[in-house]
């Protein structure tokens, strides 16, 4: 009997629109709750810079679920998995929030002629023996 396999695409990461409350003295950018899809734990917050023409990666997180969005800028997420890669790109008028789970390569690249910022809200705190870092090429 011959046997049909059938090749199953793979999500290797999650995008979510923000909820922004219009407010006239300013908005509120509700991000990320803990009863979200996305939400896997804190482990910690933080942001990075990329200067211009700059890119950052490649890094492969073992455990760690990565919840990242723009605060300033333009950013392209290069993500791969096996040799699949898949390209997304977030800037701070997206109002996204790009999940990528562990075990995915990626890295960063800055689309502006400007610094660009990034935020992640990490699940783990950093472990330098939890990721595998690559320089870009």
């Amino acid at each position: 009997m011959k046997r049909i396999l059938k090749k199953v695409k793979q999500k290797i990461y999650t995008k979510n629109k923000f909820m922004i409350k219009k407010n006239l003295k300013g908005d509120v950018f509700k991000i990320l709750t803990n009863d979200s899809k996305n939400y896997k734990g804190f482990g910690e917050l933080y942001m990075t810079t990329l200067n211009k023409n700059v890119s950052k990666g490649w890094n492969f997180h073992k455990k760690m679920t990565l919840n990242l969005f723009v605060i300033k800028g333009k950013v392209k997420f290069v993500l791969k998995k096996g040799s699949v890669i898949t390209r997304k790109v977030l800037s701070e008028d997206t109002n996204e929030i790009l999940t990528i789970k562990p075990k995915i390569w990626f890295k960063i690249v800055n689309l502006v002629n400007q610094k660009s910022k990034v935020i992640n809200l990490a699940n783990l705190k950093y472990d330098q023996n939890e990721i595998i870092k690559k320089e870009v090429s």
